[in-house]
């Protein structure tokens, strides 16, 4: 929602799917990743990054692929829930 375009350098994690993320962001033209990391290949991604109209292109494409702040849908979620007085039942498994 931001539309900031990144850089991602995938790290061998176990539980992350780093590189599932990274590729839907570079097919979606957001971004764009490298594995493994060669400094050649940083090199050219900071080139291309130094570009303007590639810039604007890979934000427009950010903004498309995550258009709302979740985390912000999610507290105002909350905060109503709170403030309709639901925060102060316990859930009937423990009463």
């Amino acid at each position: 929602h931001h539309g900031i375009p990144s850089i991602f350098l995938e790290l061998d994690m176990p539980d992350d799917d780093q590189g599932g993320r990274a590729g839907r962001i570079v097919e979606a033209g957001a971004g764009l990743a490298m594995k493994p990391f060669e400094t050649e290949k940083l090199v050219a991604a900071l080139a291309a990054m130094a570009d303007p109209k590639r810039r604007a292109a890979m934000s427009k494409a950010a903004q498309k692929l995550v258009p709302v702040n979740g985390a912000a849908v999610a507290a105002d979620s909350i905060v109503r829930w709170v403030r309709a007085g639901k925060g102060r039942q316990r859930p009937a498994s423990t009463r």
